[in-house]
């Protein structure tokens, strides 16, 4: 396709949404928008277009997920159910969507995830952790599990990693 042929507003053209995004197959609508507001999320999108996990990274066992859901829940008791500030939940959601740890959850565990909140056909999952990503950015006691290769000592969420 020609850039002559790419007039108009983008929003406006939506069988050339994957061929503007360089992806090979068409992305959901929700992707292209996310894609849109977020050039970090579309260089993703452009590094790996397929929604399958390509991490080598071993699922979390159901026994370690409901361990850690349990202990989380404790910990959420604990702060009185208190939520992080809707910015630090954007900056958090956004670190997520550009790590290549952010995979659909794992078939084999598709009810367990559907449960706890997660969209089992799309990236929504950590699987470092196990975590549902839009649950756990939302708890000030969770944090990424991820160290930022960029900046030691700090995870992908930009917060201090404590030490243990």
């Amino acid at each position: 396709m020609e850039d002559s042929q790419l007039s108009g507003n983008i929003n406006q053209q939506p069988t050339q949404k994957p061929v503007i995004l360089g992806a090979g197959q068409r992305i959901s609508d929700q992707d292209y928008k996310a894609a849109i507001a977020d050039l970090a999320y579309a260089d993703q999108l452009l590094q790996d277009p397929s929604p399958e996990n390509t991490d080598n990274t071993a699922p979390v066992s159901t026994v370690t997920l409901i361990k850690e859901v349990a202990n989380s829940l404790l910990k959420w008791t604990k702060t009185g159910f208190n939520a992080v500030t809707e910015e630090i939940y954007h900056i958090r959601i956004a670190a997520c969507k550009t790590c290549p740890h952010f995979v659909n959850p794992p078939h084999d565990k598709g009810l367990l995830y559907k449960i706890a909140g997660a969209d089992v056909h799309h990236k929504s999952t950590c699987n470092l952790c196990g975590c549902v990503i839009k649950t756990k950015a939302r708890l000030p006691h969770d944090t990424c599990p991820d160290a930022d290769a960029n900046k030691p000592g700090f995870n992908r969420w930009g917060e201090l990693v404590p030490y243990k």
